[in-house]
């Protein structure tokens, strides 16, 4: 087979925003079966820039404005690009990438020609058979497999190849393909995954077992039913938390194993032959990840989702196998015992407690994923789409109006501007009610036990919102939680002393674990105004934690910090409090021009691609939002960080319960300062117990 595997760096993230200045391809022939590659041609090109390059691109991808000056204009690098794959007859090969659609968007974009052969997205596969791969992004990837020791480090004239440029990536994405290849043929596929991975784009698979082997299944089960945990965690909402997957599919395979796995396979034959690409994609990532924990048991694996519609299907997926093995497998490994994590949650979530939400964002999904899986009658499939185009024109009259995300509604003290959202919020509710009657009237005929979860949570959601009671006369927050909307009304009648012993007796909440001392437990009690049952064992956190409470020169703190840096192969992480400090620190590493290597998130890269490079290169600083930490810590590894220090306290917006609530004691202010210190031992305390590394703390610098 022919593959032109390619790649591009761009000016913009969007085509309607900038422009293509580097392209590169490979011609390979690739035969799949024998897992013999050979490189036919290599081309790699700039472009003279059409607008104005912002220095973020040069750091982000190395080039210059004066490598690209003196470049070919983008018609004769088209040209030169169309008369080098007919030259090596390329020009109905399989085009090849990783996240290929950002790429070919640009292509199309330009006019660029574009090979006919299909097009194979190794991002995709990477998803669907690299479960035991932390991440995926293609940096990350060339570390995973070493790809950088397999091709030649030269370019084309003979220079040093610089990394994460166009030719760069894409000869790693060469041979990326080729470790995709070789994995797919070390996991037994079932047919249906197997006509998964012919959608992807490789189509030389059908060699390889077909059937799902139950007992596999079965092998699995008995491990999980030694290894499952015998404990459930639940957050200060009630909501289970923390529980890995494997956790989770330990309930649903202790029992039954070969029935699970049939169904998931018929289940994955019936998405692929309808075209519920998504749908199938999910669960075949659940299929490989089940098999990969067999063949690789001491990984740390995990499936790959990336947004909510993939967590809705995963969510439904499991919920669907779950249906008839839950009680069954709870009884075999009974529960000994129940943990309330996290008290201090009560700080953040206060807000969020001590009021009534519904988040009309999490029915829009269901609601759209009814749809995709083609479950419902006519009369609801319109009854939905009238819903979600109520939704769409509700969002579009709020859009005007958000204030850093939030907006409070009283239909007494909107201004005429904003009479239209009290208009668009009369249609939503109707067509909310609208839609619960038919739901609830209506009879479904489907046919797969994924359909049946949709459904159901679909009428539950519905439920909820009726029982929400919904009225355009009441005074509503409206806050905005990445493309949702989650609409909340205080709960007037909210005591935490009676909502904690409901939520200990109804979870038969033994113990407690918090990342306070003992000391700051009490004093969140106490701020909360609560009393504990003698009977729970109390599991507090003592923190050692270096804390700096006099104010600190910050230029002056960063050239010692690049001192003991300079000499050190781990990374020193400053974790940004504030967006302030953020901007501090950007100003400080970059505009001063201080030659100790350093890694700003959002200025650098995504986070993901900041991590990367954290275990690429050796030694440096690495700037960071302190909300990300939990994360970014979890996937660098401990021996790659030296010093952590947290710069200001986090932000904490303090919900309207607490301001009401601190505005009853003798000093409001003096209140919420404790308050906000309190949060702050919290987000060191996670850090310390992620890594074992001691958080330092920066509470207050000059400039």
């Amino acid at each position: 087979m022919r593959f032109l595997v390619l790649d591009t760096e761009t000016s913009a993230l969007s085509p309607n925003q900038g422009q293509i200045i580097e392209v590169a391809g490979v011609a390979v022939e690739f035969n799949p079966t024998t897992l013999q590659l050979d490189i036919i041609s290599e081309f790699v090109q700039f472009i003279k820039p059409r607008f104005e390059i912002d220095e973020k691109i040069t750091r982000l991808t190395g080039i210059t404005i004066e490598d690209l000056l003196p470049a070919h204009s983008l018609l004769e690098v088209q040209e030169k690009w169309a008369s080098w794959l007919e030259k090596n007859e390329f020009t109905e090969a399989v085009v090849v990438g990783h996240s290929i659609d950002f790429d070919l968007n640009f292509l199309q974009h330009e006019g660029w020609y574009i090979p006919t052969g299909g097009v194979i997205d190794t991002l995709e596969l990477s998803k669907l058979l690299l479960p035991d791969a932390q991440a995926v992004n293609l940096e990350f990837l060339i570390r995973f497999f070493d790809l950088s020791t397999q091709f030649s480090k030269l370019d084309i004239d003979g220079n040093q190849l610089q990394a994460h440029r166009a030719l760069f990536d894409t000869r790693a994405t060469v041979y990326l393909l080729l470790e995709l290849t070789r994995r797919a043929t070390q996991i037994p596929l079932s047919s249906g995954l197997i006509s998964l991975i012919q959608q992807l784009g490789l189509l030389s698979f059908s060699a390889y077992p077909t059937a799902l082997n139950a007992e596999l299944f079965s092998v699995f089960s008995d491990f999980l039913k030694t290894h499952a945990q015998p404990e459930i965690h639940i957050d200060i909402s009630g909501q289970v938390r923390g529980k890995t997957m494997q956790e989770t599919i330990a309930v649903l395979l202790v029992s039954e194993a070969p029935k699970v796995a049939e169904l998931w396979e018929k289940a994955l034959e019936v998405h692929v032959q309808q075209g519920h690409v998504l749908a199938a994609q999910i669960l075949g990532r659940l299929e490989v990840y089940v098999k990969t924990w067999l063949l690789f048991p001491h990984k740390n694996i995990k499936i790959h989702v990336h947004g909510q519609i993939e967590q809705t299907f995963l969510d439904s997926l499991i919920s669907s196998s779950n249906k008839d093995n839950i009680e069954t497998s709870s009884s075999l490994n009974p529960l000994q015992k129940s943990v309330l994590i996290n008290p201090e949650q009560f700080i953040s979530r206060m807000g969020y407690l001590a009021e009534k939400s519904i988040n009309i964002g999490d029915l829009v999904n269901i609601a759209e994923r009814a749809l995709d899986v083609n479950a419902i009658s006519i009369s609801s499939r319109q009854a939905i789409e009238q819903f979600l185009t109520e939704y769409d024109f509700f969002l579009f009259a709020l859009t005007p109006h958000w204030n850093y995300g939030q907006l409070f509604y009283n239909k007494n003290t909107f201004s005429p501007r904003q009479y239209r959202i009290i208009e668009k919020f009369h249609s939503l509710i109707h067509s909310v009610h609208n839609l619960a009657r038919i739901i609830q009237a209506d009879t479904f005929v489907t046919h797969t036990i994924l359909q049946q979860h949709i459904i159901q949570n679909l009428s539950n959601l519905l439920d909820a919102i009726e029982s929400f009671s919904l009225s355009v006369d009441a005074i509503y927050t409206f806050s905005l939680r990445g493309s949702n909307v989650v609409i909340s009304v205080a709960d007037t009648s909210f005591s935490p002393q009676q909502y904690l012993n409901t939520l200990l007796q109804k979870n038969h909440i033994s113990s407690i674990e918090t990342l306070l001392s003992a000391e700051n437990l009490n004093i969140l009690w106490k701020m909360i105004g609560v009393t504990i049952p003698e009977h729970l064992e109390i599991h507090t956190y003592e923190l050692p934690s270096m804390i700096h409470e006099d104010v600190v020169d910050l230029p002056f703190f960063i050239s010692e910090l690049c001192a003991r840096v300079e000499h050190s192969a781990r990374w020193t992480v400053l974790l940004s409090g504030q967006s302030s400090s953020m901007k501090d620190l950007q100003f400080l590493l970059k505009k001063q021009g201080i030659s100790t290597p350093s890694l700003i998130a959002g200025d650098d890269g995504s986070l993901t691609k900041i991590i990367s490079k954290m275990g690429e290169t050796s030694g440096g600083i690495a700037v960071l939002k302190a909300a990300d930490a939990e994360y970014a810590l979890k996937v660098v590894k401990t021996e790659y960080i030296g010093e952590i220090w947290l710069l200001n306290e986090p932000y904490l917006r303090l919900s309207d319960w607490w301001k009401n609530h601190s505005l009853q004691t003798s000093d409001a202010e003096q209140f919420q300062k404790h308050l906000k210190q309190l949060y702050t031992a919290s987000v060191c305390a996670k850090i310390h117990a992620k890594t074992g590394k001691k958080v330092h703390f920066l509470r207050s610098y000059n400039r």
